[in-house]
């Protein structure tokens, strides 16, 4: 197990629209923790209904990560999609997201 205690990621088990992007993204140093392809789990309920991917980072790189990861997005094939960093002070963790919200002007 990683030093940092996050778990080997379980590609196989992953949603089929984002296990390519969560092992790009592992390849490039990221730590994923969450994923979902937005549609293999919805009916659910258990799920957001849009592709996303949240990774975890010292709080003090949380900027740096998360322009590190707005650079990659193009090598990526993931133009437009949303880069969000957020500090979460009860764990300590920085937490980025990496978010496919719709453009049709709807809610998730």
């Amino acid at each position: 197990m990683p030093p940092d205690g996050v778990q080997p990621i379980p590609y196989r088990y992953l949603d089929p629209g984002v296990r390519e992007l969560v092992r790009q993204l592992a390849d490039h140093g990221f730590r994923p923790v969450d994923s979902g392809d937005g549609v293999s789990k919805c009916e659910h309920g258990r799920s957001l209904d849009f592709l996303h991917v949240f990774m975890v980072t010292e709080p003090c790189d949380l900027a740096s990560e998360a322009d590190r990861l707005e650079a990659l997005l193009p090598a990526l094939d993931r133009e437009g999609v949303v880069v969000e960093a957020t500090y979460r002070p009860s764990d300590g963790r920085g937490i980025l997201g990496l978010l496919d919200l719709p453009t049709d002007g709807g809610t998730t």
